[in-house]
């Protein structure tokens, strides 16, 4: 399983990697933020996880993208973290992604 890595902390992305890495999955990361969508694109993922907050554009933002560009659906796993690690869950509204339960 190959897994694309969306994470604009340096410190957490590696960690996510060498985790992922470690319990035998590929994984491909980025650095750069500018043609996200194209990079997620190409590599063809069987999954993503995808930070919510990123520099520019979020997570739903890209994910939109993402959607509307591919004819596939790649699970996407998102995550927001706050200064103290509080857990935050958004309600996808129905209907807003094919193939996506709210």
């Amino acid at each position: 399983m190959k897994i694309f890595i969306v994470e604009d902390e340096p410190e957490i992305r590696l960690e996510l990697k060498a985790l992922l890495e470690n319990a035998l999955y590929q994984t491909q990361t980025t650095e750069s933020f500018e043609s996200l969508v194209d990079q997620i694109l190409e590599a063809e993922p069987d999954l993503v996880l995808l930070d919510w907050n990123l520099p520019g554009e979020n997570g739903d933002w890209v994910l939109s993208k993402v959607r509307a560009r591919s004819s596939d659906d790649v699970p996407v796993l998102f995550w927001l973290l706050f200064s103290g690690f509080i857990p935050v869950q958004k309600k996808i509204p129905e209907n807003e992604y094919p193939g996506l339960d709210g």
